[in-house]
């Protein structure tokens, strides 16, 4: 299975598409889309919903958007919109007895009526969703961290819940966020697991490259500011 995370940047675009049916991905995960955004591409998949609220901002169309051909996605039992947008999923195999494989966690963190990283901690002390953590439970997304190699702070509270995160080690922190049009590089968008999760599959994330010879801040193809995540689950 591939999942393919990216944080498109003020909504999808036609450009974006090509790019995205490249990584040829059995999950799509795609922040900071639009209604309008979404519809590109909702009808080339079968299962395809787009996330987004209006409980404490009048920016709420900008969300998650979520779309899969080959794998049923539906929302658990037990969804706490407080957190956002920390959206918890259940993942299936189609036409299948036992169809469940695990859930996830789709990310894109705001700033209300939590702060961003708080998100992520409070929706895993969530009475709620202990039941999920306890078991196979992925977090992908834009965390909205944003952190570097020498300021690491939100990202080690994070962590010290005890999810464990994907990445290689040499690419644990690698930049994906460009923040300005200077030479600002931050880490904000992660693929994180917990340990039943971890032991159940083997999981491999890349991580794709900013380009330092573009001097503007979509510095990922000229297509965002960020990078695409890629993660394969086996």
């Amino acid at each position: 299975m591939k999942i393919l995370s990216w944080n498109v940047h003020f909504d999808l675009k036609e450009e974006q598409i090509p790019h995205i049916e490249s990584f040829n991905a059995d999950i799509i995960l795609l922040q900071e889309v639009t209604p309008k955004g979404f519809d590109l591409l909702k009808d080339k998949y079968k299962n395809s919903f787009h996330y987004a609220d209006i409980l404490y901002e009048n920016k709420a169309n900008y969300g998650i958007a979520i779309f899969s051909e080959n794998y049923d996605i539906k929302f658990t039992d037990n969804f706490n919109r407080n957190f956002r947008y920390v959206v918890p999923l259940e993942i299936h195999k189609p036409n299948c007895k036992d169809s469940f494989l695990f859930y996830l966690f789709a990310v894109w963190t705001k700033k209300l009526p939590i702060n961003y990283t708080q998100n992520i901690i409070q929706a895993w002390d969530f009475d709620g969703y202990q039941k999920y953590i306890a078991d196979k439970a992925i977090f992908i997304g834009d965390f909205n961290t944003p952190d570097t190699k020498q300021q690491h702070s939100k990202y080690d509270a994070i962590i010290a819940k005890g999810l464990i995160d994907c990445a290689d080690a040499e690419d644990i922190l690698k930049p994906t966020y460009s923040h300005s049009t200077g030479v600002d590089y931050f880490s904000a968008d992660y693929c994180l697991a917990t340990p039943k999760m971890k032991e159940s599959f083997s999981i491999k994330e890349t991580i794709f490259d900013l380009d330092d010879s573009i001097d503007i801040k979509d510095k990922y193809l000229r297509l965002s500011d960020h990078v695409p995540l890629l993660v394969e689950i086996e």
